[in-house]
C-alpha cells in the first residue's frame, strides 16, 4: 500500500470513528434526534458537504478496490522439474550475495537488489571497499564470485552484475589489542 493509499485510510478511518461515535452517542441517549435533525437540515444543498461525501465514497471505492484487488506475491524466481515448482525468493537471493561478498577480501558493507530478467536475473551491488585495492578488480573478482555462487547454490543464471563503488572505507588498523 503506498502512501496515498495510507492517507485516504488514515482519513476514512477518522470519518468512520467520528460516525460511529454519534452511532453509539445516539444509541445511548446521549444525544437528541432533535439536535441531530437540525444538524443534517444544516448539510442541505450544501456544496461542501457534497464535495466532502464525493471524496470520502470515491476514497471508499479506491480502498475496496485495493482490498479485493489480487494480492502481489513476493518476487521470486520460479523453476519446475519433474517434482514439482520451485521459489526462490529475491531476498534469499540478496542475503546470498551479501554472504558472498563479505568472503571477498576487502569488500565491506554491501546493498544488493535483483531484477529479473528473461534469461535469469541482473544483480545491483553497491559497495564499500578498502582503500588499499584496486578497484577494477576487486569489482571484476565479485562479478565472477557473485556469478558463479548464484550458479551453483540456486541454479540462476546471472546475466549481469552491476558493482557501484559507494565509497573507500577507512583503513583498519592491525593492532592487537592485548
Amino acid at each position: 500500500m503506498g502512501f496515498f493509499d495510507r492517507i485516504l485510510l488514515f482519513i476514512t478511518m477518522i470519518c468512520l470513528a467520528i460516525i460511529s461515535l454519534g452511532t453509539l452517542f445516539l444509541a445511548f441517549g446521549l444525544l437528541s434526534l432533535d439536535f441531530l435533525g437540525t444538524s443534517i437540515s444544516h448539510l442541505y444543498g450544501r456544496l461542501d458537504a457534497k464535495l466532502v461525501a464525493l471524496l470520502l465514497f470515491l476514497a471508499c471505492i479506491r480502498l475496496l478496490f485495493i482490498t479485493l484487488g489480487p494480492k502481489r506475491q513476493a518476487k521470486s524466481i520460479v523453476s519446475r522439474n519433474e517434482m514439482g515448482e520451485i521459489k526462490i525468493s529475491f531476498a534469499a537471493l540478496e542475503n546470498l550475495i551479501k554472504k558472498t561478498v563479505r568472503e571477498v577480501k576487502g569488500a565491506r558493507e554491501t546493498k544488493t537488489r535483483v531484477v529479473p530478467m528473461p534469461g535469469g536475473v541482473r544483480v545491483r551491488l553497491q559497495a564499500v571497499i578498502n582503500p588499499e585495492l584496486n578497484i577494477p578488480a576487486i569489482s571484476e573478482e565479485i562479478q565472477g564470485v557473485i556469478a558463479r555462487r548464484i550458479k551453483e547454490i540456486m541454479g540462476v543464471e546471472v546475466e549481469e552484475v552491476e558493482v557501484f563503488i559507494e565509497n573507500i572505507g577507512d583503513e583498519i588498523s592491525s593492532v592487537k589489542v592485548q
